[in-house]
């Protein structure tokens, strides 16, 4: 599954579909809570096969930061 398409899923295709990926963030998209953060985290981590520290969790807080991140995995 593309990032984007795991963005659409956690946050709901409504609340980003006017909004270009790479301003995505923590700041800038109302829905993205607490609870939202940790869920996308966690489908991350399973559909790349990763494994965040306490650390990334707390760094990991846009679009771009998040894909940067999942390329440099790889």
């Amino acid at each position: 599954m593309e990032l984007i398409e795991i963005f659409k899923d956690v946050f709901g295709e409504e609340n980003i579909k006017d909004i270009d990926p790479n301003n995505i963030s923590i700041d800038t998209l109302s829905v993205w809570d607490s609870l939202k953060h940790l869920r996308l985290l966690m489908t991350i981590e399973e559909e790349y096969n990763l494994n965040l520290t306490p650390n990334d969790f707390q760094e990991l807080t846009s679009f771009s930061v998040i894909n940067n991140y999942i390329n440099t995995e790889k």
